[in-house]
């Protein structure tokens, strides 16, 4: 068994015997295709993407600074953290909405300051 083409994250290893082992040193998306053969030399391909993220981080919270904002104004949102870590937390708000009324339905013009309905965010090591 072999990785025919694409190429698999940093820091891992596809064995002979179909074997993946290691620790991805690179997050992102890595799409690859392995090629296995047979005793009998007979072949067949199949293409995977393998995807790498970031460990959630525990203790994280997300709290509205007015549990019942008037309309027309923006919310203001806290993340914080239970304890401080020795590494940067980087991360996306996202944004929706659901109204009170029934069935409920998601209003897109309802957005973040930014004019998106996402917002990035970073906590400073040891914050």
């Amino acid at each position: 068994m072999r990785c025919s083409a694409g190429t698999l994250p940093p820091g891992l290893l596809l064995a002979s015997n179909g074997t993946l082992s290691g620790t991805p040193t690179t997050q992102g998306s890595f799409p690859f295709t392995v090629r296995v053969t047979d005793q009998e030399a007979r072949t067949g391909t199949r293409a995977f993407t393998l995807e790498v993220r970031p460990a959630a981080v525990a203790g994280a919270t997300v709290t509205l600074q007015t549990p019942n904002p008037s309309a027309n104004t923006q919310q203001e949102v806290d993340v914080a953290l239970s304890a401080p870590r020795t590494d940067v937390v980087e991360g996306t708000l996202i944004l929706s909405f659901a109204s009170s009324t029934t069935p409920s339905v998601d209003d897109l013009t309802v957005r973040f300051m930014n004019g998106s309905r996402e917002q990035n965010f970073q906590i400073p090591q040891g914050n």
